[in-house]
């Protein structure tokens, strides 16, 4: 991003008091944002079933969608 587009995007996070908080901001080609997007969503619903944070509907999804195993070792301890 060029400098004025930054400061664009900074001003409108900072001054539009209807937006959620604003941990961090990514930015990607839109050419693959559909594929972050799904990606995003499937990595927070995995996120909240190994919390047990998910609710039966999301635990039934996630089982439905993946086969979660527990990977006790491995390049990170």
């Amino acid at each position: 991003m060029s400098q004025e587009q930054r400061l664009n995007l900074e001003n409108y996070i900072k001054n539009n008091w209807r937006l959620q908080p604003v941990g961090h901001v990514t930015t990607i080609d839109s050419a693959y944002l559909d594929a972050v997007q799904v990606v995003d969503l499937l990595a927070r619903l995995v996120h909240r079933v190994v919390e047990g944070k998910a609710d039966a509907e999301q635990t039934t999804w996630a089982g439905k969608l993946f086969d979660l195993h527990e990977i006790k070792k491995g390049l990170y301890p």
